[in-house]
Order: structure tokens, then C-alpha cells, then sequence
């Protein structure tokens, strides 16, 4: 990355003549990274589910709500999945050059990291609020 970096600002020249090759392995990884990344943080989530699921199980009110989180949760899932620009990571450099580089392009990336970390923080929110619903119903029960 750095080492493109530098070839397209100018600042490193002539450009190595592995410049291709190895720009093209750090999109692939990049693309291994995501999923790695997206499939564990969700599926700490889901244990964290998984969890809770135990100890309501005989609360009929939060099992609704355990499944309203639960449901949003796999939704969200998909939804960091399904919002990623895969072309823009596995095709050759000469096309993501060519096709990715727009600002509409720059626009959806931006979007796309800003929106999977709301989704994020919202299913941690509703996890967090079945903890506190729990202790309440516990506490005052």
C-alpha cells in the first residue's frame, strides 16, 4: 500500500518492478482481512447471544427482545457483507485504477466503513440493553 502510495504521488520513481504484483496481494489480503475481521467481531456477538439466550429463557418479554436483536444482528451481518465493493479488492490493479477510483467510488468506501461501524455500535447498544433489562427484572421482580 505505501509503496503505491508513494508511486502515485510522485515521490517514489521509477516504480519497482514488482509495483503490480504486490499492489495486487495487499487488495486481495485486504479482502481477507474484512471477512476475517466482520466474521469474528459477529461472532463474539452471536456467543454473546448465545448467552444471554441462557439465562431468560423462561422471560417470555426479553426472549422478544433477545430475537429482535438477534435478528438485527445476523441482518447487520449480512449487511457489512453484502456493502463491500468486492471488484474494488480482486481484480486486476489496472481495473481498480480504472473503475474504482471515481468520487462516487471514494464516497461508497467512506459510507461503507462509516455505516458497518453504526451498525456495530447499535447491535452492541441492544445487546447491551437485554444486560440491563435483565438486571432489572431481576432487581425488581
Amino acid at each position: 500500500m505505501y509503496q503505491f502510495m508513494l508511486v502515485t504521488s510522485g515521490r517514489l520513481w521509477p516504480p519497482p518492478t514488482n509495483l503490480v504484483r504486490d499492489t495486487e496481494a495487499y487488495y486481495k489480503g485486504s479482502m481477507v482481512v474484512l471477512a476475517f475481521f466482520y466474521g469474528s467481531l459477529w461472532a463474539i456477538k452471536g456467543a454473546f447471544l448465545i448467552f444471554f439466550r441462557r439465562l431468560i429463557r423462561d422471560l417470555r418479554s426479553l426472549t422478544i427482545h433477545w430475537w429482535i436483536v438477534t435478528v438485527f444482528t445476523a441482518l447487520s451481518f449480512a449487511a457489512c457483507f453484502a456493502d463491500t465493493q468486492y471488484w474494488c479488492l480482486v481484480a486486476p490493479l489496472e481495473q481498480i485504477i480504472a473503475r474504482c477510483s471515481t468520487e462516487h467510488d471514494i464516497y461508497w468506501e467512506l459510507f461503507t466503513l462509516k455505516f458497518n461501524c453504526s451498525l456495530d455500535v447499535v447491535t452492541d447498544f441492544m445487546s447491551k440493553s437485554q444486560v440491563i433489562l435483565l438486571i432489572f427484572l431481576y432487581c425488581y421482580h
